[in-house]
C-alpha cells in the first residue's frame, strides 16, 4: 500500500467518527430538548394548580365568614366571590387544555 491510500483510509476513518460524534451529541441534545418541554409542561401545571387551590381556601374563608349564599353576601366580597369563581374555570380550562 502507498502512502497516499493509508492516508486516504486514514481520512475516511476519522471522517466517520467524527460524523457519528457529531451525530450522537445532536441527538443527546434533541432528547433533554424534549425531556425540558416535558418538565416545563408539568411545572406550569403545578403553578395552575396551586393557584386553584389558593383561590378555593380563599372562597372557603368568605364562606365561613359570610355563609354560603351568595346573596347574603356584602356587595363588594359578592363582587370578589365571583371574579374568584370565574378565576377558578378559567384556570381549570387552561389545566385541561394543557
Amino acid at each position: 500500500m502507498s502512502l497516499k491510500k493509508i492516508s486516504i483510509i486514514l481520512s475516511l476513518v476519522i471522517s466517520l467518527t467524527v460524523i457519528i460524534g457529531i451525530g450522537a451529541k445532536l441527538d443527546q441534545r434533541w432528547a433533554k430538548a424534549e425531556r425540558l418541554i416535558l418538565v416545563e409542561q408539568r411545572l406550569d401545571q403545578k403553578i395552575i394548580q396551586d393557584r386553584i387551590n389558593a383561590i378555593e381556601e380563599r372562597l372557603w374563608r368568605l364562606q365561613d365568614k359570610h355563609g354560603d349564599l351568595i346573596l347574603n353576601m356584602p356587595e363588594l366580597i359578592r363582587d370578589q366571590y365571583r371574579r374568584l369563581l370565574k378565576e377558578i374555570k378559567d384556570l381549570e380550562n387552561k389545566l385541561k387544555n394543557n
